[in-house]
Parts: structure tokens; sequence; C-alpha cells
């Protein structure tokens, strides 16, 4: 913050501390004394000028007289004439100095008031005209014989008729602003009284009212204009107050009580989850148990029947297994999905590349019977759940593999780019998953996130539907976004959004 900012903000400070009463006779006091100044500057800008203007016509009229009366000496180049002709200069005290030049620009006879002054002048004619200079006034005129010009003449004179002119202003500005700050204090310290009794009895009243509690005061009015009005719209307000305290001190009973049952009901709700979980584990449990038996006693009979059975009992054979192959995989899938909260890990540094290098390896044969490749480029290390790390990942890549066109290897490229806050800060890392496979309708890049949503039947690509919700999960708790863009046989793209920093634990 600069030393201005810092001087602003302080007097601002400082004026907002001002009683109102003194910020009237100060607001009074500076506009009339703005509104003089900018008269007289406007005034004094003329005057200096005009005087200036003054000053070069007088000097310019005076050398035109003797350069008149010095032509008959230029002609005959008579120095003593031409001296004679500058005589006339002793009686102005504003000239400082002057010479005469010949018609060939040597000077030919000079005056100065101080002897060491004449050493400034100019050895060759000047050109014609007037300028300002350290000097003063320096004005240029032509010596004339028959309306030619035959030589010049230089004059210098001192610039104490502007400063005088100067001294004069500055003397009326001084003695106008004090007269004008005078009258305009005594002005406003009188009428201040009618504009801040009013305001101050408001305030008065408000003090009360704040301080003791009771809506029941009422300012008093002094008049029907704007402040008048502000004083019955303030005790109107007061009325209105006055009503709906009593009706939120009620109010107030009636939400106490309803957070208290809202309390219990949590507190009923918690035990509710916390039974549910223990019973989805209890029952995923028992639920794989008879399946796994069917699973085995299914392809005891499938071993031992061999080719006995008929071709219509074998395919029962066969899709009971398949069903209860595809049960064991929905209920497995189903008990990740719950984990996700259930069994939640704290959040430590992970390095995303490591990370995803290994889950490339664990998908290696995947990879490989597909005849497809994994691109990593480089990822960052975020404060995570290292497991969920590896599932959301691993789910992602292993969709991307899924879900290829046929006899079109499968190419998955993974990226990540920084998205910074507002501040400028790199705080969130967007991962994007990649591939050309399938892709899908633009129409359900959000309902592929559902739980059990399927855009494909279960003849064309395995699956329970539940993948992608595990992963919206995972991403939802470590507080991120996740997204898909596809298109249909051109390929899908999963954008992960993740904060680089969590805190100690989820």
């Amino acid at each position: 913050m600069t030393q201005d900012t810092l001087a602003r903000r302080s007097f601002g400070a400082r004026f907002a501390d001002v009683p109102f009463r003194r910020k009237l006779i100060l607001l009074t006091m500076s506009v009339a004394g703005i509104s003089v100044l900018l008269a007289i500057t406007a005034f004094a800008v003329y005057d200096i000028l005009a005087a200036r203007s003054n000053l070069i016509a007088s000097v310019a009229l005076l050398g035109d007289v003797v350069a008149s009366s010095s032509s008959a000496a230029v002609v005959f180049d008579d120095r003593t004439a031409a001296g004679e002709a500058l005589r006339i200069l002793t009686e102005q005290k504003n000239i400082r100095a002057a010479r005469v030049y010949s018609g060939t620009g040597a000077p030919l006879a000079e005056y100065f008031s101080d002897d060491d002054y004449g050493r400034a002048l100019p050895q060759s004619a000047p050109p014609e005209g007037y300028g300002f200079t350290d000097n003063g006034l320096e004005v240029t005129r032509p010596v004339l014989h028959n309306n030619q010009r035959i030589g010049s003449l230089l004059l210098i004179s001192n610039l104490q008729l502007l400063n005088d002119r100067l001294t004069e202003i500055a003397v009326m500005l001084v003695l106008s602003l004090g007269f004008i700050g005078l009258t305009a204090y005594l002005l406003s310290s009188r009428l201040q009284r009618h504009v801040a009794a009013p305001i101050l009895d408001l305030a008065r009243t408000a003090r009360a009212v704040t301080d003791g509690g009771d809506y029941s005061l009422r300012a008093p009015k002094h008049g029907r204009d704007e402040v008048g009005e502000l004083s019955d719209r303030f005790n109107e307000m007061l009325r209105v107050v006055a009503s709906r305290d009593e009706a939120l001190r009620r109010e107030i009973e009636i939400r106490v009580q309803a957070e208290e049952e809202l309390r219990h009901a949590a507190v009923r709700l918690e035990r509710s989850n916390r039974e549910l979980q223990d019973f989805a584990s209890v029952a995923s449990h028992d639920l794989q148990e008879p399946l796994r038996k069917v699973l085995a006693f299914g392809d005891r009979l499938k071993r031992g029947l061999g080719g006995q059975l008929d071709e219509r009992s074998a395919d029962h054979l066969e899709r009971m297994l398949k069903a209860a192959a595809r049960m064991q995989i929905l209920i497995n899938d189903l008990l990740t999905y719950s984990r996700v909260t259930t069994k939640a890990q704290p959040y430590t540094q992970v390095d995303l590349s490591a990370l995803v290098r290994e889950v490339i390896s664990d998908l290696e044969i995947r990879i490989e019977q597909a005849d497809g490749t994994v691109s990593l480029g480089s990822l960052p290390t975020i404060s995570a759940d290292p497991m969920q790390m590896r599932q959301l990942f691993q789910n992602l890549i292993g969709n991307a593999l899924k879900y290829h066109r046929p006899n079109v290897p499968p190419i998955v490229t993974i990226t990540a780019e920084c998205v910074p806050s507002k501040n400028g800060v790199c705080d969130t890392a967007r991962i994007t998953i990649a591939d050309n496979g399938i892709g899908f309708e633009e129409q359900y890049s959000e309902q592929i996130f559902v739980i059990f949503q399927r855009l494909h039947g279960r003849g064309e690509y395995e699956g329970t539907g539940i993948g992608l919700a595990v992963c919206k999960k995972i991403v939802d708790r470590h507080g991120g976004r996740i997204s898909a863009t596809g298109v249909p046989d051109q390929g899908a793209h999963f954008i992960v959004e993740l904060p680089l920093a969590q805190g100690i634990a989820g």
C-alpha cells in the first residue's frame, strides 16, 4: 500500500470521527474558500496575462521611439549620436540594457544600468521579436530609414512591474480568503444549528434505543423537510421493530424447540445410518456366502454331468452361473460405493504420477490384450486419500480401455494443468483422461455418473453401472469436480479437478 493511499485513508478516518456540527462548518468554509480561490485564481491569471501583454507593448513602443531617433546615427554610422539617442532610456527605470546594431549586425552603441550587465548583451543583432529570458524581457525592434530596415535595437526590461503585480495579487488573495473564511465560519456556526439539531436528536434517540432496548421511545420532529420526514420514518421503524421484536421472540422460542427436536432427530438418523452400514456389511457377507455356494455347486454340476445334460438344461445351468457371477460383482461394487465414505482414510501427500504408473502396471494385461497404449504426462502431488485415488484412476483408465472401438487399438492420454485461483495462486489440478474410444452423446455427460446408469447393453460391454458413480463420490469427497465430454465414435474426455491441499483428515 502506497504512502498516498495511507494518507488518504488516514484523512478519511479522521474526518469520519469529526462531530457532525463541525463537519457542516468545515464543509461550508471549504466550499466558500475553494470558490473564492478559483475566482481569484482566474482573475489573477487574466490580470497577469494582461500585465504581461502591456509590458511587451510598452517596451515595444519605447523601442520604436528610440529606434526612430537612432535612424540618422545608424545611417552615418555615428556611434556618438547613437549613444545620445539611447540616453532617453536613463529615465526608464525598468530598462536594464539596450544596444543599437548597424545594418551589418555589429554593435554601434549600448546602454545599461549596471556596468557589469553589458557583458551579457549579444554581439550580433538578434532576430526581431520578443522573449522572456533569465535577464528579463528582451525586445528587438528594427531601425528604419525610408521604410527600409538599416539596423536593429535591442531593449532588455526587468520584470519588476510583473513582480509588483504578482505581490498585489497575492496580498489580495490572502486578504480575501481570510475575510471570506471568517464570514463563512460565522454564518455556518449560526446556520448549522438548524441543520444539525434534528439529526443530533435522531442520533440521541437511536443511542437510547440501542443502549436500553426501549422501542417505545420516539425522536422529536423539527420540521417538514427531508430531516423531518426522516424522523417520521425513524419513528415508524421503531414501531415496526417493536412489533417484530415481540414476534421474533416468539419465533426464537419456536426455533429453539425445533432445533432441539432436530438434534434428537439427527442423533436418531446417525444411529440409523450406523445400523444401516452394519446391516449392509453383514448383508453383503451373508449374500456372498450363498452366491459362492451357488457358483461352486453349479460349477461342479457343469463339470460332473459333462455331456449328460441336454442342450436346454445346459443353457439353463450356464445362465444360472452367469447370473450368480453378476450378482457377486454387483454386491462387491455396491460395497465399494458405500466404503467411499464409511472406510475413508486420512489425507496424505500423494504423488499422482507414481500412483498412476502403478495403476498402469496393474492394468498391463488388459492393455496388452486390447493392444492399447497409455501415455502419462507429469501429474502433481496433492493431499488426498491414496487408496481412493488409486481406485479413481483405475476406474477411469479401465473404462477408457474397455469402451474402445472394435478393431481400433485404444489410446489413452493422461495430462494435468494448473487452475489458478482469483489471486493467481495455483491451488487446483485439472487432470484430463482422454481416449479414442466409442465416445457418447453430449446429452449423457451427466447421466453417466449416476449409479446403475448404463449407455450400452450388458451384451455389448460388461459392467454394473457403478464405476463412474464411485469416481464421482470419491471426487466429491475430496472437494473436487468431475465432468465428461464425448463425441460418438471419436472418443471421450474425463476431466477431474482436485484441490492441491486438503484438511488433515477426510
